[in-house]
């Protein structure tokens, strides 16, 4: 199925082509920007996208304050995929050299531990933001475009010791082209018809019909709950809830 067949399918749905009728140019210009609006829309909605990244970028010495901020995006000092929002942050210590200099490979450590990714406010409230220490214990992302700035707290003080995962979710990709595959997991298909069939609606002088909108808002809610986060059972809060207790000495037998 190509981007162009889901148009087609979108304004037989609001009447204004018959089954089989040819797509005329500017109508599937109007398409693909109105479908491409729809994606741009669902990608800032976290129930509307499917998608989720780890990205991994080593930390310099004295790099993350405020007067030397990371930048995050393609071609950025974090070369990567810039985020629709950091999700969380996980710093990675690896003890296998220190300035330079090998540590031996039987003393070698990799420790992993969750850093809170701050909101605004509370990174302004940050004191002493140019502080250095071996760890950052919290990250800000200014969520700026096309590259946003990442800050750390404190700013790490050495080379070739840490680095960062950042867990985010993934804008939904555009369709370059009319004759771009559509490829999208299952239920967008149907979701995306549906809404770009009322979105279309006012470009052709038509009210959306109110099943239609009823149609697309529930397909709308069908990926919501196909992508929300799993709810943890009983068991898993439980469990989750308290730390694991060490291990009974087993009883020595009585000696009589």
């Amino acid at each position: 199925m190509l981007t162009q067949d889901l148009i087609v399918e979108a304004l037989v749905d609001i009447g204004e082509l018959m089954p089989g009728e040819s797509l005329a140019p500017e109508d599937g210009n109007k398409g693909l920007t109105t479908l491409n609006e729809i994606l741009d829309a669902l990608s800032i909605e976290r129930l509307g996208v499917f998608g989720w990244q780890w990205q991994t970028f080593p930390l310099a010495a004295g790099t993350g304050g405020p007067g030397s901020p990371y930048t995050l995006g393609p071609g950025g000092s974090m070369n990567g995929t810039r985020p629709v929002e950091i999700r969380s942050a996980v710093i990675v210590a690896s003890f296998t050299s220190v300035n330079g200099l090998s540590i031996p490979t039987n003393i070698a450590k990799t420790l992993r531990f969750p850093i809170p990714v701050l909101p605004v406010d509370a990174y302004a409230a940050v004191s002493q933001k140019d502080m250095q220490a071996l760890f950052p214990e919290k990250m800000f992302n200014d969520g700026a475009f096309p590259l946003s700035n990442v800050y750390f707290h404190p700013v790490p003080a050495l080379n070739g010791l840490i680095s960062v995962d950042l867990f985010s979710w993934l804008a939904l990709t555009q369709f370059a082209t009319l004759t771009t595959p559509f490829s999208m997991p299952p239920g967008y298909q149907m979701a995306l018809r549906k809404l770009l069939a009322v979105n279309l609606c006012s470009s052709y002088g038509r009210t959306p019909p109110q099943d239609l909108v009823a149609l697309a808002n529930d397909f709308k809610g069908r990926l919501g709950d196909l992508n929300r986060p799993p709810v943890p059972g009983a068991m898993e809060e439980a469990l989750l809830a308290q730390p694991p207790q060490p291990a009974m000495p087993p009883q020595q037998p009585q000696q009589r």
